[in-house]
């Protein structure tokens, strides 16, 4: 099972051996890292943002790459962080502190030709049910809006901007396990990055 928080397509890519056909996340060039995840014949061609694409999963190569290969039964989420160009930005995932995650690979983005006007990462995790996730997308609160908070609650995934987590842990039965602010970018104590 595959979740992405944004939409994601797989393209043909020309190889030196053929075509290859994949899902690209981050970007080639400086100050950037790409992830192309090969994809099986039977794979559809578009996974929507925010549903759970069932009867796939994100496995190995046989050199240690990523791939997206038959349903193992694991939930994999797919964590993009691009927002919009804006100078000194930086698109983050972040998780609570004193919890581990399963970081199975990162990709990065970036601004400007050198790549240093601002970045951003594609993170692909091995979930499990209670992981908690803040994604900061790249650029100003008042462009890309509050970081929005996702809930792995069994085989589910549940999200909402960060002001309204209170609520969206409540209704579902749970524990709020960090403290809100009043500014949602900020990272406080109770939130580490994992990138």
């Amino acid at each position: 099972m595959i979740y992405s928080n944004v939409p994601l397509s797989a393209k043909i890519r020309q190889m030196s051996f053929g075509e290859l056909r994949g899902i690209s996340l981050g970007e080639l060039g400086r100050g950037r890292k790409e992830i192309f995840l090969p994809v099986p014949s039977n794979c559809p061609p578009n996974f929507p943002a925010g549903e759970i694409v069932r009867g796939f999963s994100v496995g190995y190569s046989k050199t240690g790459r990523p791939r997206i290969v038959a349903e193992d039964g694991n939930l994999y989420l797919i964590l993009d962080c691009q927002g919009v160009y804006t100078r000194g930005t930086l698109g983050v995932v972040s998780g609570l502190v004193g919890h581990e995650y399963d970081v199975i690979a990162n990709a990065y983005g970036a601004y400007g030709d050198a790549g240093r006007i601002g970045s951003w990462c594609s993170t692909i995790f091995k979930a499990k049910d209670g992981d908690v996730f803040r994604v900061t997308k790249s650029g100003g609160m008042s462009k890309v809006g509050p970081s929005i908070v996702y809930l792995v609650s069994g085989k589910n995934v549940y999200h909402c901007e960060q002001p309204l987590a209170e609520e969206m842990f409540e209704a579902l039965g749970r524990e709020l396990p960090f403290t809100l602010n009043s500014n949602s970018r900020v990272l406080s104590e109770e939130w580490k990055k994992l990138i």
